[in-house]
């Protein structure tokens, strides 16, 4: 997987430690190596049609929960499930190509 740097905008694979342009470890890719698999709160940050988006904490980092990852029952739209504001319990999968963690409610393979 390829993400963006923050520091010189080179591509990054995201097992890389650091940049190959510019050597700089990206913020996300650390973040989301440390705590890959593990469980952190999050807060519902905006709440669009094909997800939610939310501020991990205490790190800062955003990440988006897909509208199939929110509940095991389906639903029509995040809001079904989720408030702006509201806090809740999420696994982080990894990191996608613009930087922003993949967060699941549901339980995972």
């Amino acid at each position: 997987m390829l993400i963006d740097c923050p520091i010189c905008s080179g591509r990054v694979s995201a097992a890389a430690a650091a940049c190959p342009h510019c050597g700089e470890p990206h913020p996300i890719v650390k973040f989301v190596m440390k705590f890959e698999g593990q469980s952190r709160e999050v807060t519902i940050s905006k709440i669009e049609d094909y997800g939610a988006f939310a501020k991990i904490n205490p790190e800062g980092f955003e990440g988006l929960i897909h509208v199939s990852r929110i509940s095991e029952k389906r639903i029509s739209h995040p809001s079904e499930v989720l408030r702006v504001g509201q806090t809740v319990r999420v696994k982080i999968l990894g990191a996608d190509p613009r930087g922003k963690a993949i967060l699941s409610m549901t339980p995972t393979r």
